[in-house]
């Protein structure tokens, strides 16, 4: 069984338990993901409005952001990932300040407000729990500037992840 699947990178995490290669060393039960911010939309007055991102599972590989799933009760978001990762050509100034969720699926009393942390290498992440067989929309917030008095906030695009244990959808 694959650690980590998403629907864009099923068979490559298939392909990867079957090989034997390491998923994910967080520990049991957290899967990671690495969120790049992609761009800045401005209204016409060229305020920042919200933040477009790009996904990629713990290996670097695109993912789909409509669900991202994984058989796993925590998802680590983090900003930034790996040196290897895409990264947009215009830099994009804007540092993870915090993220939102709401159960989509069912109802449940998970959190539903998280603040972003810097990880042991300096990277900034919220984890956000997701009960079995259930579907959380996630709204990842972002200062701006990423250094220095803070200007805004800002919004991501509305991400989902579903927690894909006890379902049909775990691969085999």
């Amino acid at each position: 069984m694959s650690p980590l699947t998403s629907t864009d990178a099923d068979s490559r995490a298939d392909h990867a338990a079957a090989e034997g290669l390491e998923a994910n060393v967080l520990g049991p039960g957290i899967a990671q993901f690495f969120v790049v911010p992609w761009e800045i939309i401005r209204n016409t007055a060229g305020e920042p409005i919200s933040v477009t991102c790009k996904y990629f599972d713990y290996k670097g590989e695109p993912v789909g952001a409509q669900p991202m799933t994984c058989p796993h009760a925590f998802f680590l978001l983090t900003q930034g990932g790996p040196p290897s990762l895409p990264r947009p050509t215009e830099p994009v100034d804007v540092a993870l300040f915090s993220a939102t969720a709401r159960t989509l699926s069912s109802s449940c009393l998970l959190n539903s407000s998280f603040n972003a942390a810097p990880l042991p290498d300096g990277s900034l992440a919220v984890t956000v729990p997701v009960a079995p067989e259930t579907t959380r929309g996630v709204i990842l917030v972002f200062r701006y500037p990423a250094i220095g008095p803070v200007q805004g906030l800002v919004a991501s695009s509305d991400p989902e992840i579903k927690n894909t244990s006890g379902t049909s959808e775990q691969p085999a």
